[in-house]
């Protein structure tokens, strides 16, 4: 098998749209989820209190428990068997639950206990799947990537997410414009979820014109593939996995409050409707996604670890003026600043997290720091946020959630050793 290079223009198009499907169709499904807790509270419970939304969330972060399970699931795979496999598995993962949650009410329990737990395993299912999409991407682009573009090329890890999120909000603006009410809770909802199960079909043909990487075909070649890789992370490797997992922390929590909670601060603090938020979380998302892959340019010029550090302190000053930021002039220079640095954590993280580990582990490695992260505290921040919400009020919460975070993940960049961690993964 002749190895794809990323050098020729054909080539890179082809292994860069193959990766970030699986993140589109994720993040796709995720913002619908999300977006329409309110609606799905009101037909699966028929409440649409504040503790029937706590119920939609609670299922949402179900849907992160599955993800560290299908992260070391799919990591042994990638590990031992190839990247490739475990590409292909875990986006075919994606199709049945998606088109199963559509047909809710059809066939399947519509109300009470018999829709959550039918939810909650669809959910989990979905999660075991999504779980292996983003370490998955961050292997193969490293891998693939020539050494002076990898920081730019692993940036694109991010980019499936962004433009999920980004064709999911435009759909939802564009049902909730065109369409009545009546409509989007008889068909609307469900037809969003079967399309994102279709289009995970075709991701997996897709995806099965993809080569091996060539880092794992090598050590393939020389027969040096980790026989346990979950053995071999967790004793040989747990300064990286620690590392990683805190490093991944203001990422993490700050992809989850722009996606899921920015709505609902925008909401309390400009006291604007839900059409007219949809539409600045649209303006948010394009700006964040253009900007994206341009930012991971900076990986190859300077210092990553430095980068990751300004970035985060930046964050950490933001913070104070975005406390007493109620006008919609004060909110937006704000939120630009805000984004900018944040941006920066979402385009470079990736070759920060991916290069921690050798080849042999990297895929469970990146399991059990940055997926395990993304699982734990990515899906419950925006069911705390909505609790804190309650508690002392939007801006704190959101204030408080993206300050821990920025702070944690700021000391870590101060305090690891790059160059130590780079010959000890070449010692293995």
């Amino acid at each position: 098998m002749v190895l794809r290079s990323l050098r020729t223009k054909r080539n890179r198009f082809f292994i860069l749209s193959a990766i970030t499907i699986g993140g589109i169709i994720e993040w796709y499904e995720i913002f619908l989820f999300i977006h329409w807790k309110d609606l799905f509270s009101k037909l699966f419970f028929n409440d649409d209190s504040a503790l029937a939304i706590y119920n939609i969330l609670f299922i949402f972060f179900v849907g992160f428990l599955g993800r560290p399970v299908g992260a070391l699931l799919f990591g042994d795979i990638g590990d031992r068997f190839g990247r490739r496999a475990a590409f292909i598995g875990s986006i075919a993962l994606m199709v049945f639950p998606s088109i199963l949650i559509g047909c809710i009410g059809w066939g399947l329990p519509a109300k009470g206990i018999g829709v959550a737990i039918t939810l909650c395993s669809l959910r989990f299912i979905q999660g075991m799947a999504a779980g292996a999409e983003l370490p998955g991407a961050m292997c193969y682009l490293v891998e693939c990537a020539p050494e002076k573009e990898r920081s730019y090329i692993c940036s694109f890890a991010f980019l499936g997410p962004q433009i999920g999120i980004l064709i999911s909000q435009l759909e939802c603006y564009f049902f909730e414009s065109q369409f009545s009410t009546e409509f989007i809770e008889r068909y609307g909802w469900r037809i969003s979820f079967i399309i994102g199960g279709i289009l995970a079909f075709i991701a997996v043909l897709y995806r099965k014109k993809l080569e091996e990487s060539p880092s794992f075909q090598l050590l393939k070649d020389k027969k040096l593939i980790s026989r346990k890789p979950f053995i071999d992370s967790i004793s040989k490797h747990w300064i990286e996995i620690i590392i990683g997992f805190f490093g991944s922390l203001l990422a993490v929590v700050g992809f989850y409050l722009i996606a899921v909670f920015i709505e609902t601060y925008f909401n309390l603090v400009l006291k604007i409707n839900k059409s007219q938020n949809l539409l600045i979380s649209i303006c948010i998302m394009s700006i964040s996604t253009a900007t994206l892959t341009f930012l991971g340019k900076l990986g190859n010029k300077y210092e990553i670890k430095k980068l990751l550090g300004w970035s985060a302190f930046g964050i950490v000053l933001l913070s104070i003026p975005l406390y007493f930021s109620y006008t919609v002039y004060s909110v937006a220079i704000t939120a630009l600043l805000f984004l900018f640095f944040i941006n920066i954590q979402f385009a470079i993280l990736p070759s920060f997290i991916a290069e921690l580990f050798p080849t042999a582990i990297r895929y469970t490695g990146i399991a059990l720091s940055f997926s395990l992260c993304d699982s734990v505290v990515g899906g419950a921040t925006p069911w705390l946020a909505s609790m804190l919400t309650n508690k002392i009020g939007a801006i704190p919460a959101f204030i408080a959630f993206i300050s821990i975070a920025s702070l944690i993940s700021l000391i870590i960049f101060i305090s690891i050793n790059k160059k130590m961690l780079k010959i000890k993964n070449m010692q293995s």
